[in-house]
């Protein structure tokens, strides 16, 4: 009879009467000839089946069906069978130990790559910083962007159009390409006053960041709202719509799990 290879794991669990980690378990598999793999990975595959079917888990590809638990030193045993004297439960974790080390990692890169970003910005020139803005807001969704010519800003560095349902909406942004200090409430209440009856709000970009005070004026009931971006909010909607940033698809991270497909449900 073809066994699958969760069958054979609760064989080699039943006979051994122990908690055991995935190489042992494998070890026995193949030695016992229980299952046949078709992968040059199979530790790999084991213990990709022990954690899909392992109590605590919940992740995308997890099993709804649970007939294992995770013990405190890294084996495992069956679901609902008294731990041997010497073991202890374990909450299992989501992420495989390949994925925990990946995932630290990519934490870093991403940390990093944003830093590197917000600093490309912050070497821009201010009129390039401003030519941006216009492109940023245009890869929004706004229409119309213009930059207004320096000598003659008025206190605005631009407007744009954005439609909802029949209705445009027009608005007014200024640039604000800092490299440390905040920008405070005298600066918003400058800009405010420099927008147009016809614009609806303002949109304020800096690569710096906000005062706490600057933050209750953009909110101040009664007056033209004006929406803050700081570096960090405009690095993220780069990154979400890919704009000014490439997405490398050379390196995917593949592990051969075709096993899984053959025998399992």
């Amino acid at each position: 009879m073809k066994r699958t290879i969760r069958e054979a794991i609760i064989q080699v669990l039943k006979s051994n009467n122990q908690p055991m980690a995935p190489e042992d378990i494998y070890l026995q598999i193949e030695n016992e000839k229980l299952y046949h793999f078709s992968t040059d990975q199979p530790v790999h595959v084991v213990r990709t089946r022990l954690r899909r079917d392992c109590e605590g888990l919940d992740f995308k590809t997890a099993s709804q069906e649970k007939h294992f638990q995770l013990l405190s030193n890294g084996t495992y045993w069956l679901k609902g069978m008294n731990i041997p004297k010497g073991f202890k439960s374990k909450a299992a974790s989501t992420h495989p130990e390949l994925n925990d080390k990946l995932s630290k990692n990519y934490d870093a890169y991403i940390t990093n790559f944003k830093e590197g970003i917000l600093r490309a910005l912050k070497n821009l020139s201010p009129s390039e910083f401003e030519g941006f803005c216009k492109n940023l807001i245009s890869v929004y969704g706004f229409s119309q962007t213009i930059i207004t010519p320096p000598t003659r800003d008025g206190g605005i560095d631009g407007f744009g159009n954005l439609t909802i349902g029949f209705t445009d909406l027009k608005v007014a942004f200024e640039c604000k390409r800092w490299n440390k200090n905040k920008v405070d409430y005298k600066i918003i209440r400058s800009f405010r006053g420099s927008i147009p009856e016809s614009c609806i709000y303002g949109i304020l970009f800096t690569t710096s960041l906000y005062s706490e005070s600057a933050k209750k004026e953009a909110e101040r009931e009664g007056y033209k709202p004006i929406v803050l971006l700081d570096g960090e909010d405009i690095v993220d909607f780069m990154i979400e719509r890919q704009f000014g940033v490439g997405l490398d698809r050379e390196l995917p991270v593949f592990v051969n799990q075709i096993d899984l497909i053959l025998s399992e449900e």
